[in-house]
């Protein structure tokens, strides 16, 4: 199945937005991802899972200089098998899995016979971010 042209521009944002991530002395290069295409609707993103990195979750890239609006994190549409019962935590409680909230994230690395161990997000094709309510 072919992805739809836009697809392929936001895959090449969201390649170089996590491409090159540093969070105090953790850095994840170019050479800790792996990205795949397949036919179940979206891209598969694997990250090296490292000492120090607990999860991962895929959000916005842009964040409000006056710390004022909030930034959102990427969500699927519909639960999927990969990541559909991963627990959030979101103002220091976890979403109710009834909401429909999916957020792009994993916590649970898994091995992998190129990076070892990784953490495995699926990115469907359409993702949703920000909310009916807000911006």
């Amino acid at each position: 199945m072919k992805a739809p042209r836009g697809s392929t521009i936001v895959l090449a944002l969201l390649v170089s937005a996590v491409a090159w991530v540093v969070a105090d002395d953790l850095a994840v290069a170019a050479t800790d991802l792996r990205i795949e295409q397949r036919d179940d609707g979206g891209y598969h993103l694997f990250i090296r899972a490292k000492s120090g990195i607990g999860s991962v979750l895929l959000v916005e890239s842009t964040k409000d200089p006056g710390g004022v609006a909030d930034n959102y994190a990427y969500r699927a549409e519909l639960w999927n098998p990969v990541n559909g019962d991963e627990k959030r935590l979101l103002n220091g409680a976890f979403i109710d899995p009834r909401a429909g909230l999916w957020s792009l994230i994993d916590s649970t690395p898994e091995a992998d016979a190129q990076l070892g161990s990784a953490f495995h997000v699926f990115i469907p094709w359409v993702v949703a971010y920000g909310y009916s309510w807000s911006r």
